[in-house]
């Protein structure tokens, strides 16, 4: 629907949207692929300019003290501009401990290293076997497919005066 829009370069998108007072956000990301946080000193952020807030591990959900990923968040700064949020990002001082790192994915399977595991069954699988007149057995693998949009995920909020008429009286 819009992709004439995003052709011409026409399309808006969170970044282009600039209210009065907005903030933004920075996040520290683990250069790791496995790590915890020895420690996290946030005050060298906290006294960068236009710097209004700095949070870490404990502080929200989305943020991690030990990391099972490249890129993971960490901590996160709020500042007046994108430009001081990633300079005050840039302050945070943190010290790594390193972890084992599993590059495997059977090894990670067999050692407990998995997010997550799905298994699936239906029927009487050992008597299917049994009974069949070729057994074939082989081990697949594929790549990861992931859909990317154009924008990266993002939000703009602008808070409203709360109404007191209306049926939606007392909501924001």
């Amino acid at each position: 629907m819009d992709g004439l829009e995003r052709a011409r370069g026409e399309a808006v998108y969170t970044a282009d949207i600039q209210l009065p007072g907005l903030l933004h956000t920075a996040v520290l990301r683990s250069p790791h692929a496995h790590a915890r946080v020895a420690r996290l000193e946030l005050a060298p952020a906290l006294e960068a300019p236009g710097v209004r807030g700095a949070i870490g591990p404990g502080e929200c959900s989305a943020l991690r003290e030990e990391c099972g990923f490249e890129g993971e968040a960490v901590a996160a700064v709020c500042a007046e501009s994108r430009a001081q949020a990633d300079a005050a990002v840039a302050l945070i001082d943190v010290e790594w401990e390193l972890l084992p790192v599993q590059l495997d994915p059977d090894d990670a399977v067999a050692c407990g290293d998995v997010l997550s595991t799905r298994e699936r069954e239906r029927g009487d699988v050992e008597r299917g076997l049994a009974e069949a007149d070729v057994v074939v057995e082989a081990t697949y693998r594929t790549q990861v497919v992931l859909h990317n949009s154009l924008e990266t995920h993002g939000t703009v909020c602008r808070p409203r005066p709360r109404h007191r008429a209306g049926p939606r009286a007392g909501r924001l």
